[in-house]
């Protein structure tokens, strides 16, 4: 029983320790101070935390505080993705559909995308409605039209 409480406790204490190094990493943020900002997303990251895995993933994908480099970017969006949060796979998603940091993986896009939309993530549900749709162009024409994907 006792064993029990403190492990009850020890998780009320470790999740507000998360919460005050998520507070303080998105001050670091909105300051400017990128590099207090990553150093405290990355510890985040590594212990599972999915809004510090997205935020990361952000900032490799913008160059905010690191080298830019979309693959990591991915790395860590698809981190947050699997751990269940929707704007990282509504990302994640989109950067499938659009080959940004990979190759273009149209099922792996609908798979994000489905799986924001279920948790009701209103770009997730838009993404996905409008997927069949795509924007060809036609280079001996230099025109575009819209055809269903197959």
């Amino acid at each position: 029983m006792v064993a029990a409480l403190a492990a009850v406790l020890a998780t009320g204490v470790a999740s507000g320790t998360a919460r005050a190094n998520m507070d303080t990493a998105m001050g670091a943020y909105s300051r400017g101070d990128y590099t207090t900002a990553v150093n405290e997303l990355k510890n985040l990251a590594v212990q599972g935390d999915s809004r510090a895995q997205y935020w990361l993933g952000y900032m490799y994908g913008y160059g905010n505080g690191v080298q830019q480099d979309q693959v990591e970017a991915n790395r860590w969006y698809k981190n947050a993705a699997e751990h269940g949060y929707a704007l990282a796979q509504v990302v994640y998603g989109y950067n499938a559909d659009a080959g940004i940091g990979m190759t273009v993986d149209l099922a792996e896009a609908v798979r994000w995308y489905r799986a924001a939309a279920e948790q009701g993530h209103p770009i997730g549900q838009a993404n996905l409605e409008h997927f069949p749709f795509i924007l060809v162009r036609i280079p001996s024409f230099g025109s575009s039209l819209h055809t269903r994907r197959a």
